[in-house]
C-alpha cells in the first residue's frame, strides 16, 4: 500500500503535465503554442513612407522650438518654424492626410492612432537633455529653407531611413487597404 502511494505522488506531476499538454494540443481548447495568428507588420508605400518622415521632421523641429522658447534660449525659432508651416501649409497637410490614412490603415483598432504615434515620436526625441546650442542650428535650419524642397530634401536625409525601419514598403497590394 505504502508502495502504490509513494508512486502515485512521484507520477503526479509527470500527469499534470501530460494532461497540460493534450489540452495545450486539444483544437477545441483554446489557441496552442504556433497556432496563435500573426498580427501583419504595419507597412507603408514610398508616398507613405516620405508623408511620414516630413511630418516627423516638422513635428521635431516644432518641438524643438517650443523647448528653446520654453527656455528662454532661443525666442525666433518657433515663429519662424510657424512661418515657414503656414507658408506651406497646402503640401504639408497633403502629407499629412497620406500619413493619416496609412497609419489608419496600419492600425484600424488604435482610436486617434496619428495622435499617439506623434507623442511617442515626441518623448523619444530627449529634448529635455537638449544643449542649448541645438536652438542655434535648429534655427539655421529652419531659416536654410529657401523653399518647401529643402525641407523635403532634409526630411530625406535625416528621417526617411528611420521611417523605413518602422514601416517597410508593404510586400503586396494586398497589404495595402485601397489598391
Amino acid at each position: 500500500m505504502r508502495r502504490g502511494f509513494f508512486l502515485l505522488l512521484l507520477l503526479m506531476p509527470v500527469l499534470a503535465a501530460e494532461q497540460a499538454w493534450a489540452q495545450s494540443n486539444d483544437p477545441a481548447y483554446g489557441l496552442g503554442p504556433g497556432r496563435r495568428p500573426k498580427r501583419e507588420m504595419p507597412c507603408m508605400d514610398d508616398r507613405e513612407q516620405k508623408a511620414e518622415a516630413l511630418i516627423r521632421t516638422g513635428i521635431i523641429l516644432r518641438e524643438i522650438g517650443r523647448e528653446c522658447a520654453r527656455r528662454r534660449v532661443d525666442m525666433d525659432l518657433l515663429p519662424l518654424w510657424y512661418a515657414f508651416d503656414a507658408a506651406n501649409a497646402e503640401q504639408i497637410q497633403a502629407a499629412a492626410r497620406l500619413r493619416g490614412a496609412a497609419l489608419e490603415r496600419n492600425y484600424p483598432e488604435t482610436p486617434e492612432v496619428a495622435l499617439r504615434v506623434d507623442n511617442r515620436l515626441i518623448a523619444s526625441t530627449g529634448l529635455l537633455r537638449m544643449a542649448n546650442e541645438e536652438c542655434n542650428v535648429a534655427r539655421n535650419l529652419v531659416q536654410s529653407f529657401a523653399e518647401y524642397n529643402d525641407f523635403v530634401r532634409h526630411a530625406q536625409r535625416t528621417e526617411l531611413g528611420r521611417v523605413k525601419n518602422i514601416y517597410p514598403i508593404c510586400k503586396t497590394r494586398n497589404n495595402r487597404g485601397d489598391r
